[in-house]
């Protein structure tokens, strides 16, 4: 005897496949896996936004202008000098609630199309924004 096990082609044919095939489920599993990793975190608004028009408001008077929201509250959106709240609704949808120094501002619906893409409401007001930097 040689020591080779001959007429065994078929069982190694299965498991080459059943290997391929487990491995195949592994790599899907690790995208999966991937992918969701940023699920469930909230979203943050804190950073500078440009408006990607064509919808203004307050200091978003025209497409390209930049709008600030700081980690301290503060934005510019309506004034200079504004403050603000963003809450998740039971939902899971967002709204922004904007103080302005002299009582303007008001509350926005927010859809959040990705971390960097939002459009905000308000009645016949429509704003998109895009985050930079």
């Amino acid at each position: 005897m040689s020591g080779t096990i001959s007429g065994n082609t078929d069982c190694n044919a299965k498991i080459g496949t059943h290997n391929s095939k487990i491995l195949a489920l592994l790599t899907v599993l690790v995208c999966v896996v991937t992918l969701l990793g940023g699920c469930g975190k909230p979203f943050s608004i804190v950073g500078s936004w440009e408006n990607e028009g064509p919808g203004t408001y307050g200091q978003a008077y025209e497409q390209g202008k930049l709008i600030q929201f700081g980690s301290n509250g503060k934005c510019n959106l309506w004034s200079p000098s504004d403050k603000y709240a963003l809450k998740k609704e039971s939902d899971g949808s967002y709204k922004l609630i904007v103080n302005g120094l002299l009582g303007g501002g008001g509350e926005f619906d927010v859809q959040v199309k990705d971390n960097d893409h939002i459009t905000l409401t308000k009645g016949n007001i429509t704003l998109n924004f895009e985050r930079v930097g």
